[in-house]
Formats: structure tokens, C-alpha cells, sequence
């Protein structure tokens, strides 16, 4: 592959054996645009924060393999002035000592990213972000999007001293730039609504679907750990309403505080917080 490859420790980086599991609980890798909830929409000039986050607990890992394929015509990768600034907090904040390759492919079409904590007995797991790269928006009007790629020959991958962390579950980040050249991709359409908020006995989660999505929708606390699933299928096209009754997943009454609400739609992830009062 060309490009420019940045080198921070020189020290190599645990390799996945094969067919190893470090944990049988699934790790949940996305794409997320920092300070947007929903859909994020810009304008030809704009600075788009992109974030590989580790949206709620699961599995520890230490290290990190991750190709993020995107549209060059649209986005413009802008480097950091150091590469430690790619770096996310997840990792910094946990073991500030790391190996770290980064390139860019000769087609400025895709990242390639190899980091490893190099700190012993140390490892981390969500929520939070563990990288973060810049790109600025071309002058055109487009829907586009940013990959996780976990194909042959740029297999995403996170890794625990070494072990492969499977299974692996990634969503990938849609923008739009401008008015838009098309619609929003495969189910998208208005974003998440919670109402009443804040809430007491119950409050209604109420989302809008292009068309046919597979779905899901479900309640996090403010830590990133998973309270309640509320659904999990396929939607038609049109308005829906999903009730929450302010339980967990087993029943029990949560406690006073603010909430999260993520539906998932083909790939597409929108938020909205809810505050919950006793």
C-alpha cells in the first residue's frame, strides 16, 4: 500500500493465532461523527471529527487493527500535526506508552491504523473513543460513507495480549455534505424523538423509516452500559412508536438520571438522551 507511514514506538504488535477467542461476548466497534447525534449534515469546507467508538462494555482488548475505507471525492483526510492526536482517550487515558502505525493509501481512500497499549496487565474496554481521525467536506452535495472494513485483506480486528476479540459487530457512519445528491441510505429518515422528556412512569421513543430497515432500538446509561432493548426486527416504511416503561431488560424500575436512546437502522446509528425522574 502507499503512502506515509508514521511511526510513534518503534516495538511490534500483538498478531491474532488463528482461530483464537479472547472473549465469547460480542465487541461493538462504530463510526461516529463527534457532536452529532443523528445525521450529521455539513456544508463544502466543514471539519468532520471522525470517531472509532466503542459505544457500550463488552470484551477488554489492548490493541487494534482497523482499515477505514471512505470517498475521497467528498472527504479530504486532513493530517494531525501529531500523530498522537489520532490517538483516543480510551486508550491515552488507560496507558499513555504505545506502538502506532498509520498510512494512507495512494488513492487517499482508505486508513490503515495499527495500536497497540504497551503498558503490562493493561487493557480497556467501552464505552469510549479509541481513535479519532479529521477530514474536511469537498464543495459538492453528496450522501456518502465511512467503512470499518472487516473484508479479506483488511481485516478490522481488536485484539487481547495478542488473541483475536470475536465475535466483532461494526457500524459504519453516514454524512451527508451540501443539499445531498440522494436520499438518506437504506431505511434512514427522521431522527430518533423521545417525548414526554424528562419522563417518570414511561416516555415514547418515535423515529420515522424511508423504507424497509431492519432495526433496532435500544436504552443505554450514561456510563455506555446497556439497560433495555426495546426492538429488534424488520420496520416498514412509515412512523413508528416504541414505549419505554422506565425498566431494565430485567424489569426492574431504573434509577433517576439521564438515558440514552440508540436505534440502529441498516447500518445508520442515531441518538437522543432522555432524563429519567423518580
Amino acid at each position: 500500500m502507499g503512502g506515509i507511514i508514521l511511526l510513534c514506538v518503534s516495538l511490534g504488535w500483538g498478531i491474532a493465532q488463528a482461530g483464537a477467542v479472547a472473549d465469547g461476548d460480542t465487541l461493538f466497534a462504530s463510526l461516529t461523527a463527534e457532536g452529532y447525534a443523528g445525521l450529521p449534515v455539513l456544508q463544502g469546507g466543514d471539519t468532520l471529527m471522525v470517531q472509532l467508538e466503542i459505544p457500550r462494555a463488552g470484551p477488554a482488548f489492548n490493541a487494534f487493527d482497523a482499515y477505514v475505507r471512505f470517498d475521497p471525492a467528498v472527504l479530504q483526510f486532513l493530517p494531525a500535526n501529531s500523530l498522537r492526536d489520532q490517538a483516543g482517550p480510551l486508550m491515552l487515558d488507560a496507558c499513555p506508552q504505545n506502538f502506532h502505525l498509520f498510512s494512507v493509501s495512494a488513492d487517499s481512500s482508505l486508513l490503515e491504523i495499527h495500536f497497540s497499549m504497551l503498558c503490562a496487565g493493561v487493557s480497556v474496554t467501552g464505552p469510549g473513543v479509541a481513535y479519532q481521525v479529521r477530514f474536511r467536506c469537498r464543495d459538492v452535495d453528496a450522501d456518502t460513507h465511512l467503512d470499518l472494513l472487516t473484508e479479506p485483506g483488511f481485516p478490522s480486528r481488536f485484539f487481547l495480549d495478542g488473541l483475536a476479540v470475536e465475535p466483532l459487530t461494526v457500524t459504519r457512519l453516514f454524512v451527508r455534505v451540501g443539499a445531498g445528491a440522494s436520499a438518506v441510505p437504506a431505511g434512514g429518515g427522521s431522527s430518533l424523538l423521545i417525548a414526554p422528556n424528562p419522563c417518570n412512569a414511561g416516555t415514547v421513543l418515535a423515529f420515522d423509516l424511508a423504507r424497509a430497515a431492519s432495526c433496532g432500538l435500544d436504552i443505554f446509561d450514561l456510563r455506555g452500559r446497556h439497560v433495555r432493548t426495546l426492538l429488534r426486527g424488520l420496520l416498514d416504511a412509515g412512523r413508528h412508536r416504541v414505549a419505554w416503561d422506565g425498566r431494565d431488560d430485567a424489569g426492574a424500575p431504573v434509577a433517576s438520571g439521564p438515558y440514552t436512546g440508540v436505534l440502529t437502522t441498516d447500518g445508520l446509528r442515531q441518538t437522543a438522551r432522555v432524563t429519567v425522574l423518580k
